[in-house]
């Protein structure tokens, strides 16, 4: 019995022993089949991952060709700066010709005040030419009345000198002749001698007027060559303005042509400010759309990070993609302040814009009202 007993004893106890270790078989299964599920889930998570992993090499890629979109937004800002040395260039350009219109503004002022005192010039050349005729002609007529006076005198000093020696033969006649005879051709001859007298006082009264006439006549001929020299004069100063007027009209023309340069410059660069700002919208809306997949790519991340937070590798790939996240982030931020400094410069070349467009219409109309004055000139 006492064996019996510690038989039965040593029986309970190892059925008690397997009771336990049924037990904790039954606790492994179970614990095995919930590892088991997990490991399901977690492959399966492992696999969402891997495919979130694809779409994020994906995105990736996509943030490579934005990437060189960006490089290609920078060669539009150094272009953009170019054309702003461009049009600093213009500036110092018009700078240049604003000094050029103003010298021709003087000049032109300048030529229109001689151009002036050539037309007072030319008037009086008219009036002195007038006079001179003039004076010529009564120089002419005064020589001519001096010749005809110089005959009359002659002819009258012959007529003296003839009844002179007509009165001394009369005389010897007298002597010889008859009383009556006598006096008849003496008082013929005393009335003769008496017309003659006062013929010759008339002419000796008219020698005085007649010396006066020639002094008056040097005189003319004097101021004649006077006026002459001031006509010849005139003429080579008229002769050296038409040669500056000439050299005026070729820099006037020279102007145009440098104001057509400047405007087809200009139209040049409105079209390619009309380009560049097209580029700007299709740059904000690229960097719109990248906004919202970053947006996008962040809530993933977040979602990763909450189911795989007892994964290292999940962890490791989800720090993987905080750091790509993080250099998009920052690339984003870079290009925001790019296309911010863009459209400062854009705005800025708009406004240069408007001043050269100003600028360019003011010196069309200065220039037109230049055309104007030299057309009337």
């Amino acid at each position: 019995d006492a064996d019996h007993a510690s038989s039965l004893q040593d029986t309970s106890s190892t059925i008690d022993k397997l009771n336990i270790e049924l037990e904790a078989y039954k606790n492994t299964g179970t614990e095995v089949q919930l590892l088991q599920e997990k490991n399901k889930a977690t492959e399966q998570q492992l696999s969402e991952a891997h495919m979130r992993i694809v779409n994020l090499q994906e995105e990736n890629e996509t943030l490579s060709s934005f990437k060189a979109k960006f490089e290609e937004s920078n060669q539009e800002i150094a272009r953009l700066e170019l054309v702003s040395e461009q049009l600093e260039q213009l500036k110092a350009e018009y700078q240049q010709l604003k000094a050029r219109n103003e010298a021709l503004e003087d000049a032109k002022k300048e030529l229109e005040s001689k151009l002036h005192s050539m037309e007072e010039a030319q008037e009086k050349q008219g009036q002195l030419q007038t006079h001179f005729e003039e004076q010529q002609l009564k120089l002419k007529q005064l020589q001519e009345e001096n010749h005809d006076l110089t005959v009359a005198v002659q002819e009258l000093s012959a007529k003296i000198v003839s009844l002179e020696e007509q009165m001394v033969r009369e005389e010897n006649s007298v002597q010889l002749g008859t009383e009556s005879v006598s006096e008849h051709i003496k008082a013929k001859l005393e009335s003769s001698i008496d017309m003659i007298k006062e013929e010759r006082d008339h002419l000796s009264e008219a020698l005085p007027d007649l010396e006066e006439i020639e002094k008056k006549v040097r005189e003319l001929e004097q101021e004649n060559g006077e006026l002459v020299k001031q006509l010849e004069d005139l003429r080579v100063e008229r002769n050296q303005w038409e040669t500056k007027y000439g050299e005026k009209e070729n820099d006037w023309r020279s102007l145009e042509t440098e104001l057509c340069e400047l405007n087809d410059r200009h139209a040049t660069l409105q079209d390619t400010k009309q380009k560049q700002e097209e580029k700007l919208e299709f740059l904000i809306d690229t960097v719109s759309a990248l906004e919202e997949e970053n947006s996008d790519l962040l809530k993933q991340i977040e979602s990763i990070k909450v189911e795989k937070a007892s994964e290292d590798a999940a962890q490791d790939r989800s720090s993987d993609l905080e750091i790509k996240l993080q250099q998009s982030l920052e690339e984003l931020c870079a290009l925001k302040e790019e296309r911010a400094i863009l459209e400062q410069q854009i705005e800025a070349q708009k406004a240069e814009q408007r001043t050269i467009e100003d600028k360019c219409e003011s010196l069309c109309n200065e220039l037109s009202q230049m055309i104007t004055v030299k057309d009337q000139t």
